[in-house]
């Protein structure tokens, strides 16, 4: 603090005395670096690497030349080294302002839920088309549009959260532009890939288009933090289920599909009407948001590639994609805790980082809480896995695989490690580490391997590289906050 602390005294309070200027010794040092530390002090305070002040004497235009001669030190890494060493770390004050306001647990639970709704209305409003081909065709449809919706809403997502830093209006603009380009791409894809598998392709394209809808409108209502509304258009569709099931009422398939995507459609459009018009079109990374697309793609490819086994003899199994996605509930269901958890870490993770404690002692300590985190969440996965093979068979439910279950648990760990990575600006690692994984399923499957083997391989390799690279992330002090 280079300032003078001495106060001026109002007029006359002290009579006509003037302030005595100071006749002893310099009382700063004379060390350059000592002077050095003291311009740079701020810099110096919020440095949490030395690699940091490195960057900030070679942007001065410090060289090593220049703080040989000028600070004795043998290059600007050690002068940087000096300094972080000299001065202590102090945190920036975090006050309620700065803070991000808490989300409630009931709603990243909620979530789970919602990512699911999908896989409990289409049984019974699809499909549309009669005949022996009308599985295929449903399924054809439905595997398009998840598999490519999961990883093109990842980036529509990631487009609307950009926007909705200039407000609601501006993100449901965004959000409504761009899902309605991902559902007519979704839709044309589907036709493409009917044609492919010799099927019908404007049913397919229908199959498509009615999914890609609830997924656009689900994820804008999403990001705008509207999970009441979407859940409250489920209440229809969930009354028809019951009446099918009880046999009070047999509702005809379109109806049920009409209010399945027609009602969250309708509120998304509400949504977009409340949030007004934008005083200005909202600038968004369209290359960002396509690596975050790329991630959804490869984290859907990676679970496709066990469920609709394309190794197997007569190609794909459609239909057995059906009975077996249901092996993927629990995880669904999970991505609710999953976001809860990932929260859990960053607080903590901050929390950790504003100590006033050595920079070791707070990566150690950074390390520990990511773990204890991600074991915890983990934990509570397999638990979950065990309780559905233990109780599916005595339900009257398929058996179900260990290796499959197992390979369940370990994606859902690796999720929860690649949403820390990714939260610190660090995707293309995740990116790097559902590549490797992806491409181990399918090199060992190409060698030969059973799919459920295969797969478990695949998620342990996904759970490894992740783990490997959080913790290497969790080193760096930047990535604690």
């Amino acid at each position: 603090m280079s300032a003078s602390l001495r106060r001026t005294p109002a007029p006359g309070a002290w009579g006509d005395a003037q302030p005595v200027p100071w006749t002893g010794g310099e009382r700063r040092a004379h060390d350059p670096l000592a002077q050095l530390s003291r311009r740079l002090e701020g810099a110096c305070q919020g440095a949490v690497q030395p690699l940091e002040l490195a960057a900030i004497l070679e942007s001065e235009g410090y060289t090593d030349r220049l703080v040989r001669a000028r600070f004795g030190t043998p290059d600007v890494f050690t002068c940087a080294q000096v300094l972080y060493r000299r001065v202590p770390f102090r945190p920036p004050e975090v006050t309620a302002t700065t803070l991000p306001s808490p989300v409630p647990l009931e709603r990243d639970l909620t979530r789970g839920v919602i990512y699911l709704m999908p896989a409990l209305w289409t049984p019974f409003a699809l499909p549309l088309t009669p005949g022996a081909g009308a599985a295929q065709i449903t399924t054809a449809g439905l595997l398009t549009a998840t598999l490519f919706g999961w990883g093109w809403m990842q980036g529509v997502a990631y487009r609307g959260y950009q926007a909705l830093v200039r407000g609601p209006a501006p993100a449901a603009r965004t959000l409504a532009l761009a899902g309605a380009q991902a559902t007519v791409l979704t839709a044309a894809l589907a036709a493409g890939v009917a044609w492919t598998l010799g099927l019908p392709p404007l049913p397919t394209a229908g199959v498509a288009l009615a999914m890609s809808v609830y997924l656009a409108s689900a994820t804008l209502l999403l990001v705008l933090g509207r999970e009441a509304a979407l859940l409250t258009t489920a209440v229809p569709v969930a009354a028809l289920i019951l009446g099918d099931l009880t046999g009070l009422l047999v509702a005809p398939q379109w109806l049920t599909l009409l209010l399945a995507a027609g009602g969250p459609l309708i509120a998304a459009g509400q949504a977009v009407w409340r949030a007004g018009r934008p005083a200005a079109t909202a600038p968004t990374s369209a290359g960002r948001a396509l690596l975050y697309a790329t991630y959804g793609w490869l984290c859907a490819a990676f679970l496709g590639a066990r469920l609709l086994n394309p190794w197997q003899p007569g190609g794909p199994d459609l239909p057995g994609m059906m009975g077996l996605s249901w092996s993927v509930a629990p995880l669904v269901l999970g991505m609710g805790a999953l976001e809860f958890t990932l929260r859990g870490v960053h607080r903590d993770l901050a929390a950790c980082a504003r100590s006033s404690d050595p920079v070791g002692v707070i990566r150690r300590r950074g390390a520990r809480l990511l773990t204890r985190r991600v074991a915890l969440f983990t934990a509570g996965l397999a638990l979950t896995y065990l309780l559905v093979a233990l109780l599916a068979p005595r339900l009257g439910g398929p058996t179900q695989v260990p290796a499959l279950l197992g390979g369940h648990v370990l994606v859902g760990g690796a999720l929860l490690l690649s949403g820390y990575l990714i939260n610190v600006a660090l995707l293309g690692w995740a990116l790097l580490a559902w590549a490797c994984a992806l491409g181990t399923q399918v090199a060992v499957r190409e060698l030969g391997w059973a799919a459920d083997p295969a797969y478990l391989l695949g998620a342990a390799v996904a759970a490894l590289l992740c783990t490997l690279l959080a913790a290497w992330a969790v080193r760096d002090a930047r990535h604690l906050t």
